[in-house]
């Protein structure tokens, strides 16, 4: 699995750098179609990309991944595993490295995936299909309260930005952030 999530991060460097020496060069009119084709499958795998590995990052969740909490969590600084002579305390700990390892791959993939997913909606072309979809913008507004990091949400933010160059962008985005009050607001009623 670890390989997989590492060539999808290839593939979202690649496709940064290429965007970036495409549309920096003087030969014309830049099109992200005639780079990579049609672009609205990669958007929303990009999306189902950060949906799926946006929680499994510990800042966005809060909690702990695979390993015990005492291993990672650094509120009450960190802790050294039992000494066990049979071993498992070395075993612990590399299964512990081996966690930090993967949440750093998750972040770097989320984050890629935000920063390939802003590139896509530069092009009027992806902006227009969101914006007709009401439900990819509920997807994209959901990820500012999926994502609890503040360098995931400012790329959220800048997503959204991107998002609303339209009116009916603007609009629609506003409808939808409404009603998601509403329904917190009627949420947070009932628990009273």
């Amino acid at each position: 699995m670890d390989q997989a999530r590492k060539k999808l991060l290839d593939f979202l460097e690649s496709f940064q750098t290429a965007y970036q020496q495409s549309a920096g060069s003087d030969s014309g009119a830049f099109s992200l179609d005639k780079l990579y084709g049609d672009c609205t499958e990669l958007f929303l795998s990009l999306l189902d990309t950060i949906d799926k590995y946006g929680g499994e990052h510990p800042a966005v969740r809060g909690a702990c991944v695979g390993v015990p909490c005492s291993l990672t969590d650094r509120s009450v600084g960190p802790r050294a595993p039992p000494r066990r002579f049979d071993g498992r305390s070395e075993a612990a700990g590399k299964r512990a490295s081996a966690d930090r390892a993967n949440v750093e791959l998750l972040a770097q993939l989320v984050n890629r995936a935000l920063n390939v997913a802003e590139l896509i909606l530069k092009d009027e072309k992806y902006r227009r299909v969101v914006a007709s979809t009401p439900e990819l913008i509920n997807r994209v507004l959901a990820l500012l309260e999926k994502l609890n990091t503040t360098e995931n949400q400012k790329l959220v933010l800048r997503v959204i930005a991107a998002l609303g160059d339209s009116t009916d962008s603007k609009l629609e985005i506003g409808r939808r952030t409404e009603r998601r009050r509403s329904r917190l607001r009627g949420a947070s009623a009932s628990w009273s």
